[in-house]
């Protein structure tokens, strides 16, 4: 169900990568220095905005929108993670990659107006600070998408029309034993709290019907 998520890179991971490529953009010679230079620097930009527009939205495509998402799936998640804090991250990496576009094309567009290679080295250092300061802010939200993207790899396929019952309660109260006496799944079972580290589902037939039984971390 969730298995195409990608692997959430932190802030300043996406910044190095990104600065990284950025740095190996070089112009071929041109006889006036300034037009070479101010190419080059407005190469490098776009080669970030490209890099790191590209990531972001990559994110907020792979997840599941929450609006999408069927009741049980969206019930399931709201219970391991806040769904409101989730659709608020996704938010922010749309917001900060549309911020990333809009300030590369000013820069880019003011590029063109500066003569002086000095003055467009400080237009580069500016672009560089602001990009990784807005990348930075993001920290926090790729943190907890990190783990939000951990737990739902782990979501096995759930029959959706199949009727369903949830085992639910506090740690260590039986809940994974009490699911493999009454269904097929064999769970890990061991005498101490936070055992089930993800979902586990089992089946039992009842007047010729297979009910799913689904037993959750807790």
């Amino acid at each position: 169900m969730f298995t195409r998520i990608p692997t959430v890179l932190r802030s300043q991971e996406i910044i190095d990568k990104a600065f990284s490529r950025a740095s190996k953009v070089e112009e071929p010679y041109h006889p006036h220095k300034e037009v070479r230079i101010r190419k080059e620097i407005q190469d490098r930009i776009s080669s970030i905005e490209g890099s790191t527009v590209f990531y972001l939205r990559k994110m907020v495509k792979k997840f599941p929108s929450n609006d999408t998402l069927h009741p049980f799936y969206r019930n399931l998640l709201d219970l391991m993670f806040d769904l409101d804090q989730y659709k608020i991250s996704l938010s922010k990496l749309d917001r900060t990659a549309s911020k990333i576009e809009e300030f590369s094309t000013q820069k880019i567009r003011q590029l063109k107006y500066i003569p002086v290679i000095a003055e467009m080295n400080k237009i580069m250092r500016e672009y560089y600070g602001r990009v990784a300061s807005l990348i930075g802010d993001l920290d926090s939200d790729l943190s907890f998408l990190g783990r939000c993207r951990d737990f739902m790899k782990q979501v096995p396929e759930i029959e959706q029309n199949d009727p369903t019952f949830i085992i639910a309660g506090m740690p260590n109260v039986g809940k994974s034993s009490l699911l493999s006496r009454i269904t097929t799944a064999t769970p890990r079972i061991a005498p101490y709290p936070f055992t089930t580290q993800s979902i586990y589902i089992g089946y039992m037939e009842r007047n010729g019907r297979r009910i799913q039984v689904i037993d959750t971390p807790g």
